[in-house]
């Protein structure tokens, strides 16, 4: 995901060994999926049928329906080498 792209797809294509979106005919799809995925992630579940649960498993509150905290953090990673060293131990 890269910013700069906001909502919006590109054609990408191998040319000489390189890749680049110069080609509108592209055979390869870049599709912005963060923001995607965040709407997903944050989207609330839809509420159970009637008549529903009576207790959660977690002690919760029901009504209203407790929902966890929710944080979404970007991180927009430029250089390889200092990125492939800091994530060497993982």
């Amino acid at each position: 995901y890269r910013p700069c792209q906001m909502e919006r797809m590109s054609k990408w294509a191998l040319c000489d060994g390189k890749w680049t979106n110069g080609d509108a005919e592209g055979q390869w799809l870049d599709v912005p999926t963060a923001q995607y995925m965040a709407r997903l992630l944050a989207t609330p579940g839809s509420v159970p049928p009637l008549p529903g649960p009576y207790d959660s498993l977690d002690g919760m509150p029901l009504n209203p329906l407790w929902r966890p905290p929710l944080e979404l953090l970007f991180i927009e990673l430029h250089e390889e080498a200092p990125i492939s060293h800091s994530v060497s131990d993982l």
